[in-house]
């Protein structure tokens, strides 16, 4: 027989059995033990390395970066097998065009793996990269990184593990929270640095459309209104944040506060 057709007190038992039902599965859930950090995340290849060719954490290395916004962040959220450091051209050149355009500012590469130089004779790219003193290859210890800030239990629980899109979402949570942290310029490894950024007014970021606000290059100042919108983002995202949608995470992120900061819902 239909459920529409049964007698309105079965169909309330039905329906209460099914909310019963929900609710055990969620209480299950909500009861799993919290995701732990995938091994190639983990210092489990640093023991392999030599401590002169492991890249130092990025809290604990010199230079740090400024208080006044002259950093430059790029985020590698690979999830590193080997231990090796690994950038294509495309990423160095990248890397390349943001430390010649701003040669007074630091230009940080964060690795989310703890890598190093096992095979760096094997890649002529890392050495010229190198060259430039304004570049400093560093990781970023997962286990640490979001300590002290509104994100410090969400990352602890290790939701972002469980993400059907890990590097990329990875690397979206990572973009706010270094923003947060420090200050700055965040560019994806992809984007090309054609001038100078000093004649730039701080706190922006491109349009993608007249819906959606890009988040490949976001500028946030340490302080004030910067830091600010660096805080909304974190907050946003830690209320918003969604495993199984691949762009809610980071272009979602910048759009939905900017939306809010502005009061707009337009982009131009």
């Amino acid at each position: 027989m239909s459920f529409w057709l049964q007698p309105k007190r079965y169909r309330r038992r039905i329906v209460l059995g099914l909310l019963c039902f929900a609710s055990a599965v969620y209480i299950l859930y909500s009861w799993i033990p919290d995701t732990p950090i995938p091994n190639c995340f983990q210092a489990v290849h640093g023991a392999e390395l030599e401590d002169d060719t492991l890249l130092q954490d990025l809290q604990q290395s010199t230079p740090q970066p400024t208080d006044d916004g002259r950093n430059i962040f790029f985020h590698e959220t690979s999830c590193s097998k080997d231990g090796d450091v690994r950038l294509n051209a495309r990423q160095a050149c990248a890397i390349e065009s943001a430390a010649r355009a701003n040669p007074g500012w630091n230009v940080y590469v964060l690795f989310a793996a703890p890598v190093g130089f096992r095979n760096r004779t094997t890649q002529p790219i890392l050495d010229a990269l190198l060259e430039y003193r304004n570049v400093h290859l560093r990781y970023t210890n997962l286990t640490t990184y979001a300590n002290e800030t509104p994100l410090e239990e969400w990352m602890e629980s290790g939701e972002i593990y469980r993400s059907l899109y890990l590097n990329s979402h990875l690397s979206d949570v990572m973009r706010y929270l270094t923003l947060y942290k420090y200050g700055g310029t965040y560019l994806d490894l992809d984007v090309i640095v054609q001038q100078s950024f000093e004649k730039l007014e701080p706190n922006y970021a491109g349009a993608e459309s007249v819906r959606w606000v890009a988040a490949g290059v976001i500028n946030f100042e340490p302080k004030g209104y910067g830091h600010e919108l660096a805080d909304m983002c974190v907050r946003y995202l830690l209320a918003n944040f969604n495993g199984r949608q691949w762009g809610n995470n980071g272009p979602g992120v910048i759009t939905g506060v900017l939306q809010k900061y502005c009061h707009t819902r337009s982009t131009v």
